[in-house]
């Protein structure tokens, strides 16, 4: 994964996480993970939150959009994976099932 796709991932991971957990890595951490310096990812994290409009809460079918797309810029990764990814995405109402995650098969 390139650079600027690592930090863009490191800047969404962070910035959600604060707004739904307790317990959270600092931005040193998420710099050090997305090979950038801290100062950067500060940077980064509030243009994030002021180009999201600080809403950092998403529909069910934002969710699933999001979801669509990421399958699809997934497909066109070059080079291509050595083995597909399967992505399961799935939204509950229920706050606490609520997940996004890729598997190998």
């Amino acid at each position: 994964m390139g650079l600027s796709k690592r930090s863009s991932v490191s800047v969404g991971n962070d910035s959600s996480m604060k707004g739904i957990a307790w317990l959270y890595y600092n931005n040193a951490y998420y710099a050090k993970v997305g090979g950038i310096s801290r100062a950067e990812m500060n940077l980064l994290e509030v243009d994030f939150l002021f180009g999201l409009k600080f809403q950092l809460n998403v529909t069910p079918n934002a969710f699933h959009s999001y979801c669509s797309f990421l399958h699809k810029e997934m497909s066109f990764q070059s080079p291509p994976l050595e083995r597909p990814l399967n992505l399961h995405c799935s939204f509950h109402e229920d706050e606490s099932t609520n997940c996004l995650s890729i598997f190998g098969v």
